[in-house]
């Protein structure tokens, strides 16, 4: 498992669902288990209950199979609109980047431009620059750092 899904699966055990947590196995019904994604979704995404569902559904699988999850309604998805920048745009960001945070300039160019991730960014060493006879820059992605629970991977 990635370092990311690590760290989401460990905050879904200590926030998840605090209230089904602090109940024995036994007193669990679906109707409390719905109160509880009701309860959720008005403070964390349709994404994250979903994960922490995920994290319950061995465990009811385990000791609890009369309580079938796919019978919870659960929150729709949210649908996110992704806003591509126009060049202007761009050229504003990098201006800005340029006056007051010059050292930032070549990962915000690699993001702008190359349309690299954050992790991707900051995983590249020199190793992966390189050039080709013909004079083409080229860059290789071989890692994405991520953050994690004991320091980035």
């Amino acid at each position: 498992m990635s370092p990311t899904t690590i760290r989401s699966l460990r905050s879904s055990r200590r926030h998840g669902f605090p209230t089904l947590i602090r109940m024995r196995m036994s007193q669990l019904t679906l109707p409390i288990i719905q109160r509880e994604v009701t309860a959720r979704a008005k403070t964390v995404s349709p994404k994250t209950i979903r994960n922490n569902l995920d994290l319950l559904r061995p465990v009811l699988a385990q000791y609890r199979k009369d309580i079938d999850l796919d019978d919870l309604k659960l929150p729709k998805k949210q649908r996110t609109e992704i806003i591509i920048p126009t060049n202007d745009e761009i050229q504003k960001l990098l201006a800005y980047v340029k006056e007051r945070n010059p050292e930032m300039m070549i990962p915000v160019l690699l993001g702008a431009l190359l349309s690299l991730r954050r992790s991707e960014i900051c995983g590249l060493t020199r190793a992966d620059f390189s050039t080709s006879s013909a004079g083409e820059y080229h860059v290789h992605i071989h890692a994405a750092l991520v953050r994690a629970d004991d320091g980035c991977h």
